[in-house]
């Protein structure tokens, strides 16, 4: 597996705050890929998508105040053949997989391809 992140999600509590204080940075939020859910900024070959906490968690079947830190990565594959290879090694590497992964790739699929 190629040693890159493709996206870090971060949950927060105050998504206005957030983007603020990112854009008081000068970073520029994509004025397409942003809603009063989530705010995107592309960030070279990363992609760092603020989202309101209560969202993420629930995008993830998480539920907030369980442990769940509002924090998640991903890597996307290139090219999409490789995204089994790719979890075949996540899951020996010991992460879990789980029904979430299937709706998330497939919905990952929707959008790019």
């Amino acid at each position: 597996m190629e040693q890159r992140l493709s996206l870090v999600y971060l949950g927060v509590l105050d998504l206005r705050i957030s983007r603020d204080f990112y854009e008081n940075l000068s970073w520029v939020a994509s004025k397409s890929s942003s809603n009063d859910q989530s705010t995107f900024f592309q960030l070279g070959g990363i992609i760092l998508r603020l989202y309101s906490l209560g969202v993420l968690a629930e995008e993830f079947n998480q539920v907030v105040g369980t442990g769940f830190g509002g924090i998640t990565l991903a890597h996307n594959a290139r090219p999409k053949e490789q995204v089994d290879k790719l979890l075949i090694q996540a899951v020996t590497a010991g992460q879990l997989y789980s029904n979430w992964w299937k709706k998330f790739l497939g919905w990952l699929f929707r959008i790019l391809f």
